[in-house]
C-alpha cells in the first residue's frame, strides 16, 4: 500500500518572484501553484525557485538579510546586486548540491 509523504518529507522550495521593482521572497512545497494563486496586478517578470531542506529557516534568513529593504510583508525593494546575492545565500544554506532549480522569465522586457 502506497503511503502519502508526510509534510516533513515533501520537497521544500524558496521562491523569489519579481514584479515591477519589487521582489517577493517566500516558501512553498509547490511554488508554481502558489504563484498562480496570488492576486497580482500583472504577470510576474521572473521567478527563481530553489529547492532546500528547510524552507522555513532559509526564508527567515533571507527576510532577516534584507529586512532594511522590506516594503511590506514578504515584498522587498532589492537592487540587482541584492537579487544576485540571494542565490549565493541559498547555496550556503543548502548542505549538498546546487540550490538553484530554475529561473523563468515570465514575460518579455518592455
Amino acid at each position: 500500500m502506497a503511503t502519502v509523504a508526510s509534510h516533513s518529507q515533501r520537497k521544500q522550495f524558496i521562491y523569489v518572484l519579481k514584479i515591477g521593482i519589487l521582489y517577493k521572497i517566500g516558501r512553498s512545497t509547490n511554488p508554481m501553484q502558489r504563484v498562480r494563486g496570488m492576486q497580482l496586478p500583472h504577470m510576474p517578470d521572473a521567478l527563481d525557485v530553489y529547492e532546500v531542506a528547510d524552507s522555513k529557516a532559509v526564508e527567515k534568513m533571507l527576510h532577516e538579510q534584507f529586512k532594511d529593504q522590506r516594503e511590506h510583508g514578504e515584498w522587498f525593494l532589492l537592487s540587482e546586486q541584492d537579487y544576485r546575492l540571494i542565490a549565493g545565500l541559498v547555496e550556503k544554506a543548502k548542505a549538498n548540491g546546487p540550490a538553484k532549480v530554475y529561473a523563468i522569465p515570465l514575460r518579455g522586457k518592455p
